[in-house]
């Protein structure tokens, strides 16, 4: 199931539908045992290319909730398809046990990057993101525009 897809295939099924049509490399013919190993992710360019390219640290990124994973939650970024990983402490900015508490998949995020890491283009990246930090960022440049009109006040 490796081959389905650049993001984490759990079900084939939730990747592909019946009689959809896509584009596949070859790996492998095996004429002995009549198989033939077939790659969709290696049909398509590399998305993590694009977004190393495009995305940097402290950039803000829109995506859909689409499963819990471990203390987090997994966001698909709409623009890329690429998943990247929201903790529950980067969640909200009230404490909370359980990201299943404030989030649901389906429900779309706004979030500033953290972390990206993109090796090579035979393997996909990773991304950590944040909700709080984005919010406080947007708090801090409030609070100084404030700030900046009290002082051209005075």
């Amino acid at each position: 199931m490796s081959e389905l897809s650049w993001n984490f295939v759990d079900n084939p099924q939730e990747a592909l539908k019946e009689s959809e049509k896509v584009k596949v490399k070859v790996l492998n013919i095996d004429k002995e045992n009549r198989k033939i190993k077939l790659s969709i992710k290696q049909a398509i360019d590399n998305p993590w290319k694009l977004v190393s390219q495009e995305v940097k640290k402290g950039d803000t990124v829109k995506g859909k909730v689409l499963r819990y994973q471990g203390s987090g939650a997994v966001v698909l970024i709409d623009k890329y398809d690429v998943e990247a990983f929201l903790s529950v402490k980067n969640a909200s900015v009230e404490k909370v046990e359980s990201i299943q508490t404030i989030l649901n998949p389906g429900d779309e995020v706004e979030a500033k990057v953290l972390k990206i890491d993109f090796e090579t283009e035979e393997r996909k990246g990773n991304m950590n993101i944040s909700i709080v930090d984005l919010l406080r960022d947007r708090e801090n440049k409030e609070t100084q525009e404030v700030l900046n009109q009290v002082n051209q006040e005075n």
